[in-house]
């Protein structure tokens, strides 16, 4: 199996991030490997790699360009993607728990299935970012936490736990429906689906009404 001497670079001015041997010449073992000795990615030039279930646990990546990067399940759990490049990056499926997206460009970006939960989107640029097939992103979700299970609320959906639907469904969901989600369920459901739907509409309402001005 062959390998190859992989150079990461400053997309600001060229200078060599890190460096690493390789084997056949793979960009994902690359950033792995710096990330795995605490290398500063800071505006590294990862522009359309391949990235796919790479482990950037906590990484590093303040102003990179992960321009068209696939990230298809990568997990970004806690990263640095503070003013990040990710124009349309896919991102499917995509553990972003805790990362930090201030100010990160995400237009046309693919989030479908993305772990969003505790991620901290404020500043960063959503148009024609997508949650999944006719799921639009347009506005940073509404996270409630602290209950038995995540809530993320989006445009259109509510996302509890791994269960997620178009809001409307959620208010028309039968006892039966709900109890055959999860144990204890129906339970929580009672307790706060009138706090949930509340909180639904008042983000969405406001989406809608920023939208049409």
């Amino acid at each position: 199996m062959s390998t190859m001497k992989i150079e990461i670079k400053s997309w600001f001015d060229g200078s060599v991030l890190f460096r690493h041997e390789a084997k056949n010449n793979s960009i994902k073992l690359t950033v792995e490997a710096a990330v795995k000795v605490g290398a500063n990615l800071y505006r590294a030039n990862l522009h359309e790699a391949n990235l796919h279930e790479a482990n950037l646990y906590r990484a590093n990546l303040y102003g990179a360009t992960l321009y068209g990067a696939n990230l298809h399940n990568a997990i970004l759990v806690g990263a640095n993607l503070h003013e990040a490049i990710l124009v349309g990056a896919n991102l499917h499926g995509a553990n972003l728990h805790n990362a930090i997206l201030y100010g990160a460009s995400l237009h046309e970006a693919n989030l479908h299935e993305a772990n969003l939960y505790g991620a901290s989107l404020d500043g960063a640029i959503l148009d024609g970012a997508s949650y999944g097939e006719n799921i639009p992103l347009t506005r940073i979700p509404l996270h409630l936490l602290k209950l038995k299970w995540p809530i993320l609320i989006l445009d259109t959906h509510i996302k509890i736990g791994c269960e997620l639907h178009p809001t409307e469904k959620w208010a028309a969901f039968s006892d039966e429906k709900i109890a055959s989600m999860e144990p204890n369920a129906l339970e929580f459901w009672k307790k706060y689906k009138d706090l949930i739907l509340a909180a639904a509409k008042k983000h969405q309402m406001a989406g809608k009404q920023k939208k049409g001005r």
